[in-house]
């Protein structure tokens, strides 16, 4: 039998990929009686846990909470399975952290049936799940976000990354998290500024997809930001829906054109966090970015001087 190959043949391949995950919203995820985590790992799967260093200083006994939780839940305890990273912009300006995730999964013999689990804030997530996106083409990953700015907007994304020749995310790729569990009492353990700077992510968003959640915030962002944890519950909770609410119906998950709502004064921010050497924090230089955004887009007529 032969055949001809037609000249200059060219077809087109279309893949449907489906992701999904789970997005739990909770208080206490490591209580002995919490199921969220347990709803998301089978027990008989190998798990690891990148824990923010900042966090273990501050949160008594978290490591031995993690262990005792697992073991009442029927999991094995990996020897050495809860490791302590940096946190911030440290985890992800020094890719030795990035090498020592890699090796640490083969040390500890994982594979694309096992789960890291990434607890900390948007840097060490961002760290942790670039980590599980590259080895062995994709390890299954499981964020649990512990400041505003993690568990309203970067937590809820499907970017993952690290900084690279001194800029900020050069090195990345886009894979969702298997779940995202959002534990409000982390809020409790961050610093006065960490705490506010996470409120700007709720700005850009309200200002781009939502009238009522923007003027909920003008009534109550201040009280939220002075510690009324009923309303930065409130607040985390409606900015992380309408996020990902974009990223599943908004037709561009994985940014393949130029439209980028979500990166709304984020173009000056990332300049800004690298001019400061991260000096100005991600939350606080995003606000400044709205601010600018906002102003050029006035000047440019785009948007009414009321707006």
């Amino acid at each position: 039998m032969t055949f001809e190959i037609p000249e200059n043949s060219s077809q087109t391949q279309l893949l449907n990929v489906a992701f999904q995950q789970q997005i739990v919203f909770t208080r206490g995820v490591f209580n002995l009686e919490n199921n969220s985590l347990k709803s998301l790992i089978p027990n008989d799967a190998r798990v690891l846990f990148f824990v923010d260093k900042g966090l273990i200083d501050k949160v008594d006994e978290l490591t031995g909470v993690i262990k005792s939780y697992l073991r009442s839940n029927g999991y094995t305890v990996i020897s050495g399975g809860i490791i302590a990273l940096p946190g911030g912009e440290t985890v992800k300006n020094d890719l030795t952290h990035l090498k020592k995730i890699i090796e640490i999964i083969e040390e500890k013999e994982l594979c694309r049936h096992s789960y890291l689990v990434a607890v900390g804030g948007g840097a060490l997530l961002d760290a942790v799940g670039f980590a599980a996106s590259i080895s062995h083409r994709g390890i299954r990953h499981i964020r649990i976000p512990t400041t505003v700015l993690s568990q309203n907007d970067s937590g809820m994304g499907v970017k993952n990354g690290v900084n690279y020749l001194g800029h900020k995310n050069l090195l990345g790729a886009f894979n969702p998290p298997d779940g995202v569990i959002v534990d409000f009492e982390f809020l409790k353990t961050l610093p006065d500024r960490t705490y506010r700077e996470g409120i700007s992510e709720a700005f850009k968003v309200a200002i781009l997809k939502d009238r009522d959640f923007l003027i909920w915030l003008l009534e109550n962002a201040r009280d939220a930001a002075h510690k009324d944890w009923k309303k930065m519950e409130q607040l985390v909770y409606w900015c992380a829906q309408l996020h990902l609410n974009h990223i599943a119906s908004g037709g561009d998950p994985f940014e393949k054109t130029s439209a980028r709502p979500l990166d709304f004064g984020h173009w000056s921010a990332h300049h800004l966090e690298e001019k400061t050497q991260h000096r100005l924090s991600h939350g606080e230089a995003v606000s400044i970015g709205i601010c600018l955004d906002l102003q050029i887009a006035s000047i440019l007529q785009l948007i009414s001087e009321r707006e």
